[in-house]
């Protein structure tokens, strides 16, 4: 069982830095995909971070090319179905009723959440 799970761990290992060489030969394609995709919209590529679920991108608008964010924008492609065009519609209809708030937390080395003191109600 032990040598089972050594070869396992050996053959996990060696997948993971296949993808992580395959991942990173793929940037550059991605990269450029990406600039036609948020350039021609004003948005620098680099400002754009995939969460893919619920939105395909969050664009921290000037992040890299001014070290300050003017704009946080939830970025997504049209919708590829009934469930995705409704949840678009949810998430328009929250941000114009400016139901969202910032809240800043620490993560510890162990792993625990705290709030910052000055949130704390």
């Amino acid at each position: 069982m032990d040598r089972a799970e050594e070869r396992f761990d050996d053959r996990e290992a060696k997948l993971r830095d296949l993808a992580r060489e395959r991942g990173r030969r793929r940037l550059p394609r991605i990269m450029r995909k990406a600039e036609s995709i948020f350039s021609p919209r004003g948005f620098y590529p680099q400002d754009a971070k995939p969460i893919f679920d619920p939105v395909d991108f969050v664009i921290f608008d000037g992040m890299n090319q001014t070290d300050s964010v003017r704009r946080v924008v939830l970025f997504d492609g049209p919708p590829d179905s009934r469930s995705r065009e409704k949840l678009q519609r949810t998430i328009g209809r929250t941000v114009r009723q400016g139901n969202y708030e910032w809240r800043t937390v620490r993560l510890s080395k162990q792993g625990k959440i705290g709030v910052l003191p000055s949130e704390i109600s």
